[in-house]
């Protein structure tokens, strides 16, 4: 069993009065014994180290703003312990907010897991058509692709 937890942040280094993101989870991480995390809008630019964001036993597969369609918010992050082997495969990714990541067993099996989120303001049909896309291409390279909850949030 992989314990993973699913987060959309909003931004991720946010600080204000009531708030302060990273702070809180770090205190999440330290709480559960996690080895996926998934954020979605993370709004992170390069100018954010990985280090930054998450402890150092997790191997850290990003997609900020700048490579996704949106204007602004958005980024994606899928962080893995590091005793979890797992390479980014952003040749499967789609065009949008969708990052593909490959997890190897101690049997060597791959899976892949895919990260996605359509933000509100983004064109729906483009946005089903380059999931389809990249779900194609994944189910070409793995036989077994899980599948989570996919949600759309409304304003």
């Amino acid at each position: 069993v992989i314990e993973c937890i699913y987060l959309n942040t909003r931004s991720i280094k946010c600080v204000n009065l009531n708030q302060k993101k990273l702070a809180l989870l770090h205190d999440m991480l330290s709480t559960f014994a996690t080895q996926i995390i998934a954020i979605t809008e993370t709004w992170l630019t390069s100018n954010m180290l990985n280090a930054e964001v998450l402890p150092p036993h997790f191997h850290v597969h990003r997609k900020d703003r700048s490579e996704t369609c949106a204007t602004r918010g958005s980024g994606l992050l899928l962080g893995v312990d590091h005793r979890l082997p797992s390479n980014r495969r952003s040749d499967l990714d789609g065009e949008c907010e969708i990052l593909v990541c490959e997890l190897i067993s101690k049997s060597h099996s791959k899976v892949a897991v895919v990260l996605c989120y359509l933000p509100p303001s983004s064109d729906r049909a483009a946005f089903i058509t380059s999931l389809e896309q990249t779900l194609n291409r994944v189910c070409t390279h793995y036989c077994h692709v899980p599948f989570g909850r996919l949600q759309h949030a409304r304003n």
